[in-house]
């Protein structure tokens, strides 16, 4: 799903003349995390009590891999034997949203890390951390 994400994500980002974005691991390493906390606490939240410490809010968490700034889109859905079509969904949603537009849409973005985690209850999270810093993964 974080392929598909990738591809559809820089689909949208072409068409609106702007270069690609790369994937970064270390970007890629804390999308995952705050996926897997999103879906252990049960709750779509950027910042939540309830995540570890240093992983609450998401400058902590660029920290963490050596990242001054950045900005985060995240969402979930009801996953689908289809993974492309949920993965397009995502997209779209976020598109449909001002704000998780201007963060795929921000020229200044170079680099970029997906994470995708299913949950038990059928439902997956996913979230987009994007940066102009590659990051070193921890």
């Amino acid at each position: 799903m974080e392929t598909s994400i990738l591809r559809l994500t820089n689909e949208e980002r072409v068409r609106n003349g702007l270069q690609r974005v790369e994937s970064s691991d270390a970007l890629a390493y804390i999308a995952k995390k705050q996926s897997r906390h999103m879906c252990d606490s049960q709750v779509l939240a950027h910042e939540n009590e309830a995540f570890p410490d240093g992983w609450r809010k998401l400058i902590q968490r660029l920290k963490a891999i050596n990242v001054r700034s950045g900005a985060e889109n995240i969402a979930l859905r009801t996953v689908e034997a289809n993974q492309d079509a949920w993965s397009r969904e995502i997209v779209k949603g976020w598109m449909k949203s001002a704000s998780h537009r201007r963060n795929i849409l921000e020229p200044k973005h170079r680099y970029i890390g997906i994470g995708v985690v299913p949950c038990e209850s059928r439902i997956a999270y996913a979230t987009q951390t994007f940066s102009s810093d590659l990051g070193t993964a921890p």
